[in-house]
């Protein structure tokens, strides 16, 4: 199944130019960004770690924690989140990117 959202974490600070519109990100920013949207970023990825999900994954995550859904009129190109603490999030991005991961239900 094709990957329908990410989660970039930003390690390095970097300028760039999405859906022609000029961007400062800043170290330790959290970005939530659609597959369509993701594409725009390919050229800055030395400066952020970055997780994938598919729909399989979201469905069963929103399933298991029985958050609703909401239907926006116009959807976010992408959404930003500034001053998270970073470190557990960094720690598991790399496990899930790593060649030992075995996390069968998410």
């Amino acid at each position: 199944m094709s990957l329908v959202c990410s989660v970039i974490f930003i390690h390095h600070a970097f300028n760039a130019n999405i859906l022609d519109k000029d961007y400062a990100f800043s170290d330790g920013e959290i970005l939530m960004v659609d597959n369509a949207v993701r594409t725009h970023f390919e050229p800055y990825e030395r400066h952020f770690k970055e997780i994938g999900f598919n729909e399989n994954t979201i469905k069963k995550y929103l399933q298991c924690t029985n958050i609703q859904t909401v239907t926006v009129p116009v959807p976010a190109k992408f959404l930003r989140a500034s001053n998270v603490p970073t470190g557990l999030l960094n720690e598991m991005i790399a496990y899930l990117n790593s060649e030992e991961r075995n996390h069968h239900n998410f």
